[in-house]
């Protein structure tokens, strides 16, 4: 299993990378190995890294992450500190690809107040003052339901049953497939041609 600091590494490797380079800064990096966090507990349905996301004053940290990237303050964090995670799986790979794409474009500010609004930082946070140097646990299992519940929303918006989705994907992946008999649409297709 990967580390998040090799997570928050990746993206600063593939901000380096893409058509104009966007440096990132530090609350950016953690708010994206949130986010990585928690759509892989939602999707893969285990963690990208067992590290502890922590509720801090802004937002979901690391405090891997944060000790090795605090020297960059609110600084664009050089390039040259990205690497790409070579322990990847292809799950993994994808995933993290699919989170930066996602939320690149969002700037440090507007990371730290989506996270304010989102239930696992919420629930961890609680009543505390904005002031407060608390550094609470955030759960996998409030990352997990909390993106799951996220992912079923948007699937539903769009009018995707994810429940089948999942049991399609799991009989293809034991092969559990049914051969496609093209007979019935080549009838229709005649049918229709000499109609």
């Amino acid at each position: 299993m990967i580390t998040a600091e090799s997570v928050a590494r990746h993206f600063i490797f593939l901000a380096s990378r893409m058509e104009e380079p966007t440096p990132l800064t530090h609350m950016q990096v953690q708010k994206l190995v949130y986010y990585a966090q928690g759509w892989s507990l939602a999707h893969l349905k285990r963690p990208l890294f067992r590290d502890r996301l922590e509720a801090w004053t802004h937002g979901p940290v690391v405090d891997r992450v944060y000790q090795e990237f605090k020297r960059f303050g609110r600084c664009e964090i050089d390039p040259s500190a990205g690497r790409e995670a070579e322990s990847l799986d292809s799950d993994e790979a994808e995933l993290i690809r699919w989170v930066w794409n996602r939320y690149n474009r969002y700037s440090a500010p507007e990371l730290r107040r989506m996270t304010h609004g989102e239930e696992p930082w919420k629930d961890a946070w609680g009543n505390r003052a904005d002031d407060d140097r608390s550094r609470v646990p955030i759960s996998e299992t409030a990352l997990a339901s909390y993106f799951s519940e996220q992912g079923a929303r948007e699937a539903n918006r769009i009018g995707l049953d994810l429940k089948a989705m999942e049991a399609s994907t799991a009989d293809a992946r034991a092969g559990r497939t049914t051969p496609l008999d093209l007979s019935e649409f080549r009838k229709r297709g005649d049918s229709k041609r000499a109609g």
